[in-house]
């Protein structure tokens, strides 16, 4: 069984401070602390419809977890994460873990995203989640988002939930958009995150992509046969801390066979709304921006309105990364060695400050490829399994933008390379639409070194948050 671990109140602060600037000083971490045990749904607890024919599930396996701390109470910490992930997407639900006394002790607790953890019909009757996003808001209310769908049918939908007891219990879910179309997978939204506002307690915005391939309507066979595709972002808002939400709608829309994904809501100190997120182009254009881009939306409204034309930070320069271990089994049953590794290429951090600092992965200088770093790191005889195998497969880089930052590009700032290392576990291939960035070349720029065109190295991570799809 595979636990998830934090390192007590002290870990917890160092997260939040991870993109402080390079000056703040530094914090102790406490020793980790074992936050889950074995899990509480019971194997086809989904129901008939949960699993397909080749679908393999990790019970008691844990991914992709999400922090969020008290500001009223700073002893009360929450994570987030899915409960029992499947081969191929998602996992019978989204579990809680509460603590009250700092990150000594946790307690389980569930919203009810899934049919596995009691939700019922288009609120929460759903055979899978994913995407696990929690969110304190300024007078101590827990807001939670997920991602939820089945196996056997179209349906998915945009659920939310609140405490009001710091994780205890929570609200029936809020159904934020629901979709049933025509094509098993078509109108599907996707990696989705919320975000209580910090500057006003009224406000809590919700933001995900929305995946249509060629249209709302399309038929299976539609579906099936087209090379079409757009994922426009769409955005949910509540003013009234979360306990009734205005109809979802489309805020930015990268047109044809482009998308957006891993949108991040965050508030600046001015009331400012903003929206990070990876744009994915799949085409040549004009501005240079095919590929990967971590890119900006504004908000002076608090949501109401937003810009039409996004500010492209850096391009994203990633690579795909596999485990070079020949032998080792794949997620995907029907494959074998050289399995793709489900890392978190096109997600970033967005912290909150006088500027914003953005985090994403880059490639490494002299990676060259998919697996060529992997292979240099097999040769020195540091990889011991696929978490280890990422070491050295990809940078982290940094920016800060000043809070009144513009569209000219010499408005955005370099900070300096930070020191540190990520850690996570591996999990499922990303889409082949997400996983690498089509037309990115990989530049000279070594640990710490600010190359034109590229934000600098901040050395070697094993692994990002592990969220790029369901």
């Amino acid at each position: 069984m595979r636990s998830v671990l934090v390192a007590t109140a002290a870990a917890v602060v160092l997260g939040c401070a991870f993109a402080a600037p390079a000056s703040a000083d530094p914090f102790t971490l406490g020793d980790p602390v074992t936050v889950t045990g074995p899990s509480p749904f019971a194997p086809g607890c989904g129901g008939p419809g949960e699993a397909g024919p080749s679908s393999v599930l990790y019970q008691n396996g844990e991914v992709e977890p999400s922090v969020a701390v008290n500001p009223t109470n700073p002893n009360n910490i929450v994570g987030f994460w899915q409960q029992d992930r499947w081969s191929d997407g998602g996992a019978h639900g989204l579990l809680a873990g509460f603590s009250r006394d700092g990150g000594q002790n946790w307690s389980p607790s569930a919203p009810q995203f899934t049919t596995c953890a009691g939700g019922t019909g288009d609120s929460g009757g759903y055979e899978r989640a994913s995407d696990p996003w929690v969110s304190f808001g300024p007078t101590g209310t827990l807001h939670a988002i997920s991602i939820s769908f089945d196996n056997s049918t179209p349906r998915n939908a945009v659920l939310a939930s609140r405490s009001t007891d710091g994780g205890a219990t929570w609200s029936d879910p809020a159904v934020l958009r629901f979709d049933n179309p025509r094509a098993l997978g078509n109108n599907f939204n996707d990696k989705e995150s919320i975000t209580a506002d910090p500057t006003d307690a009224h406000f809590v915005y919700a933001i995900w992509d929305r995946l249509i391939s060629p249209s709302n309507n399309s038929s299976a066979r539609a579906f099936e046969r087209s090379v079409s595709f757009h994922g426009p972002t769409w955005l949910a808002r509540s003013t009234d801390d979360g306990v009734t939400w205005e109809p979802a709608r489309p805020i930015f829309d990268p047109k044809s066979q482009n998308q957006t994904i891993a949108n991040q809501i965050v508030v600046l100190p001015d009331g400012t709304v903003v929206d990070g997120f990876t744009l994915l182009n799949g085409h040549k254009n004009a501005h240079g921006t095919r590929g990967g881009s971590v890119a900006l939306l504004r908000s002076h409204d608090k949501g109401q309105t937003w810009e039409s034309k996004p500010t492209i930070v850096n391009s994203l320069q990633t690579v795909g990364v596999v485990d070079p271990d020949p032998d080792a089994p794949c997620p995907d049953p029907d494959s074998q060695g050289a399995c793709p590794v489900r890392t978190g290429d096109i997600v970033y951090r967005l912290d909150r400050g006088h500027s914003i600092q953005l985090l994403w992965f880059k490639a490494e200088a002299g990676a060259g490829g998919r697996s060529d770093a992997l292979e240099r790191e097999k040769r020195l005889g540091r990889t011991k399994g696929v978490s280890e195998a990422l070491a050295g497969a990809a940078g982290i880089a940094l920016r800060t933008l000043p809070a009144a930052w513009n569209h000219a590009a010499d408005s955005v700032q370099m900070d300096q390379p930070l020191p540190g290392r990520g850690r996570g576990r591996p999990g499922r291939a990303q889409p082949s639409a997400t996983s690498e960035s089509a037309g990115n070349e990989l530049g000279d720029c070594g640990s710490g070194v600010a190359c034109a065109g590229n934000a600098p190295a901040l050395g070697t991570a094993k692994t990002a948050r592990l969220f790029a799809g369901a």
